[in-house]
């Protein structure tokens, strides 16, 4: 067959997602396995372990797949205004840009430790669950931002499921952040003690873990959404040269 007549094949959202969940399933066992045999369980879901490293790679790939949409978009309009409703690409791109650094240099825990130092706070369970809170806020921005945007969003409408997946599992694993923060609320909720620290090492894992699926249910969404912009239609206005 003529290489010309054959369709270019493209994996699928669907398909990428399986190849992501799996291979964030073997990073969270191997991540576990070592932390056992070094006798630190959570030391390879901290900051600067590999997990870190993979949470951040999906965010940066996140924001280059939203950066790629919005050129994509551009072109289509063959025009770029600040009023235009694919502005939300650039808004997501620079959003999941700041998440990747934030996962790799702890802002959200700096604001935390500044809100302290500013109002001279003293730290409490409640308090020190602040961090976890501005987890929670980037997701309600976010999902702020695709509604404000909701007539661009109707193009992706095949995509809109992974977005969903994926809030589901940001809000899981916030709650289990802020439940995990400090063992008081474990030491509450469980009379036998010798099992609070078990049940908050298992918990950790799953919330860690849960970060790193939302990621890729994220990042099949907007790999369906680069993938339905590039079949969007060119605007009449847009004249193409040969």
């Amino acid at each position: 067959m003529d290489a010309k007549c054959s369709p270019e094949k493209k994996l699928s959202a669907h398909m990428l997602l399986i190849y992501l969940l799996l291979f964030d399933i073997i990073a969270t066992i191997a991540a576990i396995a070592i932390g056992f045999h070094d006798g630190k369980p959570l030391r390879y879901f901290g900051e600067g372990y590999f997990i870190t490293w993979i949470s951040a790679l999906q965010l940066c790939t996140i924001s280059w797949l939203a950066f790629s949409t919005l050129n994509a978009r551009r072109l289509q309009a063959g025009h770029f205004h600040f009023r235009d409703p694919f502005l939300i690409w650039a808004l997501i791109s620079i959003g999941f840009l700041f998440l990747a650094f934030d996962d790799l240099f702890m802002i959200h825990e700096s604001i935390d430790k500044k809100i302290h130092y500013f109002f001279n706070m003293k730290e409490t369970g409640l308090s020190d669950r602040i961090d976890d809170f501005i987890i929670g806020l980037y997701g309600i921005l976010s999902i702020s931002i695709l509604y404000v945007y909701r007539e661009e969003m109707k193009n992706y409408r095949q995509a809109l499921p992974f977005l969903v997946y994926g809030f589901v599992l940001l809000f899981a694993m916030v709650a289990l952040d802020a439940l995990t923060n400090r063992k008081d609320v474990l030491s509450f909720l469980i009379e036998r003690r010798d099992l609070v620290k078990s049940v908050y090492i298992s918990l950790s894992i799953l919330e860690d873990s849960l970060k790193i699926l939302a990621e890729s249910c994220f990042l099949a969404g907007f790999y369906a959404v680069s993938l339905i912009s590039r079949k969007i239609p060119v605007s009449p206005t847009v004249q193409h040269f040969s």
